[in-house]
């Protein structure tokens, strides 16, 4: 007979960023890419070192120190669902679905030789790294950035939110996302 284990939930509390950019959904995507450049992925996975890793996250030449994994272009099948109850159809024929066929994307990025300095000190932080953020083209022509920081996610709960060393490189890895978000939403990038 199999022994069952407790099932354990704890609330934490999280940050959460939010920017209005007042630079066009294309254009933002545009500089958020050239900053946080791809990563060649078979490269990282074939690495058998960590000094093979510096060198394929260097040979991105990144300026931020973050590297992009992934991206998923959610404006692209959100389209094909229709408007929430009381919205009109916009009388097209063909819905542009929930968000009015503006664009959603999500980019998960960051940089293994970031992570580690927290998986190090908590494990368990591999379910928040690499970290994900969000752009959603809004109808005024700006466009809207949200992800949650990492510290609450990594650092915020019982078991480590005094492990001062966690919360540090947390702390840093936060500095340089504001880094980036300001460099994304600079007056010559927009």
């Amino acid at each position: 007979m199999a022994v069952r284990r407790p099932i354990e939930t704890e609330s934490i509390t999280v940050q959460r960023l939010a920017v209005s950019i007042p630079a066009s959904y294309a254009k933002v995507l545009d500089r958020f890419r050239t900053l946080v450049p791809q990563i060649k992925l078979g490269d990282l996975r074939a690495s058998t070192s960590a000094e093979e890793i510096a060198k394929v996250i260097a040979d991105t030449q990144t300026s931020t120190d973050f590297v992009l994994f992934a991206e998923f272009n959610h404006g692209r099948w959100i389209r094909h669902f229709p408007p929430f109850s009381g919205e009109q159809n916009l009388g097209s024929g063909e819905s542009q679905g929930i968000h009015k066929g503006r664009g959603v994307h999500r980019f998960i990025f960051g940089n293994p030789l970031l992570a580690i300095t927290m998986l190090r000190e908590n494990v368990e932080a591999a379910l928040h790294v690499p970290l994900d953020c969000a752009f959603i083209e809004q109808e005024d022509g700006w466009t809207r950035m949200v992800m949650l920081l990492p510290e609450g996610l990594v650092a915020g709960y019982d078991e480590f939110a005094s492990n001062q060393a966690l919360r540090e490189a947390a702390s840093n890895l936060e500095e340089k996302i504001f880094r980036l978000v300001d460099a994304i939403t600079s007056s010559d990038a927009a």
